[in-house]
């Protein structure tokens, strides 16, 4: 053989090399067909569970929630079902040509759509509407639009509506109170959801209902005090009061002295609870209960009340008044001289003048003990949420001037709800009682008659 054939011999590989490889391909092989076997045969109850952490959900159930009646049963707050329309948006978009029909039945341009489903593209929930009458629901779902699904909720309706607004209060869209009763009574009027156990498509439609169920517990109801026929009829009086006068607003209050119980509480302006876009700031606020205010000469019945008590005078005494005299630098007068006045005929004239020589004898303690004893600087029991305390300032701050204007009541402030209750007090041979605006559960405990 010639020497360049020797040199360009190919030396041939070892044979173990070849069974390295071919060994290393097996083992491969082996662990690939047991793991197969394991998750295939031995480990289908976790496979199943995987699956179904991608397809069982649990659903809210909503509760509905309790009814606000007035003292005969009749309804001043109440829910209905509703139906609320809401998207997977990536699914409603790849069916184009059912925006049209679904923007119409949804009462909006296919540009907003289209707009709205676009933002939120990524999102597996998107309310499109909310609160739908049944009727207007199912023509949603007539379109046969993918997904787009109804989710039962609940609306809150006011019978009386501006009428009781402000006692009563409102909800916001998701059922929760936000004014009045409904928020300070929130919790026991809400309820509590329940849920149930589905199985859902990868678009989120529900292919399966599970036989797990935990049923709502429905919220409780509230009955009140109020008479919503006197409430009606104080509603419409002073808001006709208000608008003949050019007033900037006013306030009724309706008592029952021997209980303490208020049958109607009426202010103007109001708001319809049923139009949330109507709303002014202005009318949401229960003013008998957080306007304050001097009550001036309201409270001389009071005063002359706690003069007869304390002995330092009786019915037929008599007090010599000139029309006007001076304390201090003040000058305390009445619209004419009514000359000498008896505890009726102060009441009658509304004198000034006699008011400020009966404060000035009872003194600055007597006559701020005696207002306290009516309840003034302190809420009045009602329970209503927001109720002020009023204005009225420790005696040993009051000279003279103080003492004097206080007995025609000037130089203090008092809310309706103090002042119908001291009124109420009067009424009732003396008994001060606690307010009530609402009657058995749900009412918070109230301290005894004093």
């Amino acid at each position: 053989m010639s020497r360049r054939s020797e040199n360009t011999k190919l030396t041939a590989p070892p044979r173990w090399r070849a069974h390295f490889v071919l060994g290393l391909f097996g083992v491969f092989a082996v662990v690939l067909a047991a793991r197969a076997f394991d998750l295939q045969v031995l480990d289908q109850a976790f496979l199943a569970k995987e699956g179904d952490k991608r397809h069982l959900r649990t659903v809210s159930v909503p509760a509905g929630r309790g009814v606000i009646k007035d003292r005969n049963g009749e309804p001043l707050a109440l829910s209905a079902p509703t139906e609320s329309v809401w998207a997977v948006p990536g699914a409603v978009l790849e069916a184009p040509e059912k925006l049209a029909p679904l923007a119409r039945q949804l009462n909006m341009s296919v540009a907003d759509l289209r707009k709205r489903l676009e933002n939120y593209k990524s999102r597996q929930f998107l309310y499109l509407r909310r609160q739908l009458a049944p009727a207007d629901a199912r023509a949603v779902m007539a379109v046969d639009a993918p997904g787009i699904f109804l989710q039962r909720e609940y609306k809150r309706y006011y019978p009386a509506g501006e009428a009781a607004a402000q006692i009563v209060g409102m909800t916001n869209i998701d059922g929760r109170g936000q004014e009045g009763l409904e928020l300070d009574r929130d919790a026991y009027l809400h309820g509590e959801p329940g849920s149930r156990r589905v199985v859902k498509d990868r678009v989120g439609r529900v292919v399966e209902d599970l036989a797990e169920f935990n049923p709502p517990q429905a919220g409780h109801d509230l009955r009140l005090t109020i008479d919503s026929r006197m409430q009606y009829l104080a509603y419409r009086h002073i808001k006709s009061a208000v608008i003949k006068n050019d007033a900037k607003g006013g306030m009724v209050v309706m008592l029952d002295p021997a209980t303490g119980e208020l049958r109607a509480v009426a202010s103007y302006p109001s708001f319809n609870p049923n139009d949330r876009g109507s709303i002014d700031a202005s009318g949401v606020r229960a003013r008998a209960a957080t306007d304050v205010m001097e009550p001036g000469s309201t409270v001389k019945p009071l005063l002359l009340s706690q003069a007869l008590d304390s002995g330092l005078y009786d019915t037929d005494d008599v007090i010599h008044t000139k029309g006007w005299f001076m304390v201090g630098r003040l000058t305390v007068k009445d619209f004419r001289n009514y000359g000498d006045v008896d505890f009726a005929k102060i009441l009658q004239k509304s004198s000034n003048v006699g008011a400020a020589h009966v404060g000035l004898e009872m003194g600055s303690e007597n006559v701020w003990k005696g207002y306290k004893e009516f309840g003034f600087g302190d809420i009045t029991g009602s329970g209503f949420p927001g109720e002020r305390f009023g204005v009225l300032n420790d005696f040993y701050e009051w000279n003279k001037v103080e003492t004097a204007t206080a007995s025609y009541g000037y130089g203090m402030a008092v809310t309706a709800f103090q002042l119908i209750r001291a009124y109420g007090a009067i009424a009732d041979d003396g008994m001060l009682r606690s307010l009530r605006l609402i009657l058995g559960k749900g009412a918070d405990m109230h301290p005894p008659a004093q």
